[in-house]
């Protein structure tokens, strides 16, 4: 269960990439498809919940369950968030830090996707996920500081064109953040569980 959590995550952030190469209008059609990404992960968490509710013995500890399953939904929340900026707002290009942002999130969902499918047996491999993903947030929070330092130096741009695009960069930048708290709740369970 928790394996099909992450593919949910896949799907959203190459949706999410696809959303950032695209034109307004086709950035549309590609929002619903996110929201229908974002609604079976919701369908997932409630499954994996309904589950750890009526199972008398889990192989981690309940809390640990709902951490997991709870941080991979806001995960696929805030990818949803950040296509639904794009196209709520009109946003119209993204600056390429901000696609680099998306990049990132995808790197993030395939490292975590592997990591979930290897849960049951953690050890070594959640070190490493772990050692990734922090990697990955660092590189994420230079390039959102760096994005936020040249939207705001430029004189001359629109005001309402910098805040419309850090809504989305805003989103992006908590993805990222998220799955560094989903890589220390599996770290937790690895040691737990050692």
């Amino acid at each position: 269960m928790f394996a099909k959590q992450a593919n949910h995550i896949v799907s959203a952030a190459q949706i999410l990439e696809q959303m950032g190469n695209a034109d307004r209008e086709a950035r549309k059609e590609l929002n619903k498809k996110l929201h229908e990404v974002e609604n079976l992960a919701d369908d997932g968490t409630h499954d994996v919940l309904q589950k750890v509710a009526h199972s008398f013995v889990l192989p981690y500890d309940r809390e640990d369950v709902y951490g997991l399953v709870s941080t991979v939904d806001d995960i696929v929340d805030l990818i949803d968030e950040a296509g639904d900026n794009m196209v709520l707002y009109r946003v119209d290009e993204l600056p390429e830090k901000a696609l680099e942002l998306i990049r990132i999130i995808t790197k993030c969902a395939t490292v975590t996707n592997e990591a979930m499918k290897l849960i049951a047996s953690m050890g070594e491999h959640t070190k490493q996920f772990w050692l990734e993903i922090n990697q990955l947030e660092n590189q994420g929070d230079i390039i959102y500081r760096k994005l936020m330092r040249e939207i705001f130096a430029d004189d001359d741009a629109n005001a309402m064109e910098v805040l419309k695009i850090k809504f989305v960069v805003d989103a992006l930048e908590a993805a990222i953040d998220s799955f560094e708290t989903l890589a220390v709740s599996i770290e937790g369970i690895a040691i737990k569980e050692s």
